[in-house]
């Protein structure tokens, strides 16, 4: 809540839309079937056709709510993809596209990966250390296809474990595995698809912050530009 009043006070309208702590409903799920393994979470992309405008992306969204094995959910309506974090074991790839399409949009797997924490021990148990968040500026998108073409510039790239693009804040974060790829090697990759690219900032994780740590989404109303989103960052 502090952190969407802090938006706010920027000028912009904010919706919490989730936060990766424990919900009630993965508790309920603990609590029926013990324990939950989180390397047994994978995810998957989806590619959303039909969407035009954010009630849509809004439909889809809520066709995800309070769905057992969901762990996170994020849609892009210019990129027409949805990436869901889930438990397969409670929901598969399948299942996605099937509430997609019935939520009335056009539904098709692209992919499904093993999570962050799953693809760590695989790639020769990685330390905590060694996985960063990157925030890279790209200058030269101006629509859809530009976006598109990025993100295909990862798609199957050792050590990538997250990726997320928005073409009106001309940014990208990739969360990475820095052994197998660099902040710098990022940057590269981007210019090789045609666009403009410089890092602004990598944070590795810590295991300093506890497990009450987590990581928020927000939905922002408001016209947001590459310069809005700079006001937002200070």
């Amino acid at each position: 809540d502090q952190v969407r009043e802090i938006i706010e006070d920027r000028g912009f309208d904010a919706e919490v839309l989730s936060t990766d702590l424990q919900s009630p409903v993965a508790s309920r799920i603990t609590e029926q079937k013990g324990s939950v393994n989180d390397s047994g979470f994978v995810t998957t992309t989806v590619g959303v056709e039909g969407m035009t405008c954010g009630a849509c992306t809004s439909a889809v969204e809520g066709g995800f709510k309070d769905v057992p094995g969901v762990k996170n959910f994020s849609i892009s309506l210019l990129s027409e993809r949805a990436v869901i974090e889930h438990d397969p074991a409670l929901l598969t790839p399948e299942q996605i596209a099937e509430i997609i399409e019935d939520r009335g949009f056009g539904a098709e797997v692209l992919d499904t990966t093993k999570s962050m924490r799953e693809a760590g021990s695989d790639e020769g148990d990685a330390s905590q250390s060694d996985i960063a968040t990157t925030t890279v500026a790209i200058e030269g998108m101006t629509c859809g296809a530009c976006t598109a073409a990025v993100e295909g510039g990862f798609k199957g790239v050792e050590g990538v474990l997250k990726f997320n693009i928005s073409l009106l804040a001309e940014r990208a974060v990739i969360t990475h595995n820095v052994s197998k790829i660099s902040p710098e090697q990022i940057a590269e990759t981007i210019e090789d698809r045609g666009f403009d690219a410089a890092v602004l900032s990598t944070q590795f994780e810590s295991s300093d912050l506890g497990p009450l740590a987590s990581t928020a989404q927000f939905r922002i109303y408001g016209n947001l530009d590459a310069a809005a989103a700079q006001a937002l960052e200070t």
